[in-house]
């Protein structure tokens, strides 16, 4: 991995990644991510990558997310079906490894009106790139409850790719 010591990031936004040593970081297999309602698949590199051009991501475009793409391992889809519909639904990102990258796609299906709390849990430092795809005539607020002892670092990408008469409501508490 290229080493970077400062990533720019949204308006005038920042991070020295040297504090943390982000270029220098080996990662391994080691997240799993569960979910209150739906369904949980994991993806093979080749599923992932087929992915994310139906979902219309860019990471590519940017040089350190592309790098970090290639190393993602741990990769994930969850599917929420509209008969969950006025439900509030648990993600959780659980990491048993030191230092770990991984990948989650979440479909709200097609008329589905849900809420969905994302969490996370691991240890030093954790990467997660996360799309959420909301169909047509679907709605979701997404709401990012992270947090740590200050011993933890995460590096999160969230992109949103919402569809015909559809909408998203994104809430980041970290």
């Amino acid at each position: 991995m290229n080493h970077y010591d400062y990533i720019k990031y949204g308006i005038g936004i920042g991070t020295k990644t040297t504090e943390v040593g982000f270029g220098d970081l080996t990662f391994e297999s080691g997240i799993t991510v569960s979910s209150s309602h739906g369904t949980v698949t994991p993806l093979k590199k080749g599923e992932h990558e087929l992915l994310v051009l139906q979902t219309g991501t860019e990471y590519t475009s940017n040089a350190i997310f592309a790098d970090i793409t290639e190393q993602v391992i741990d990769r994930y889809v969850v599917r929420i079906p509209k008969e969950v519909s006025g439900e509030v639904i648990d993600i959780t990102i659980e990491q048993s490894v030191p230092h770990a990258l991984g990948y989650l796609l979440v479909i709200v299906e097609s008329g589905a009106d849900v809420t969905i709390r994302e969490t996370a849990h691991g240890a030093n430092f954790r990467g997660m790139m996360v799309d959420v795809v909301v169909e047509d005539a679907a709605r979701c607020t997404y709401l990012i409850e992270h947090t740590n002892d200050g011993s933890e670092y995460t590096f999160g990408v969230h992109t949103a790719r919402v569809m015909r008469d559809a909408q998203i409501t994104w809430f980041d508490m970290n």
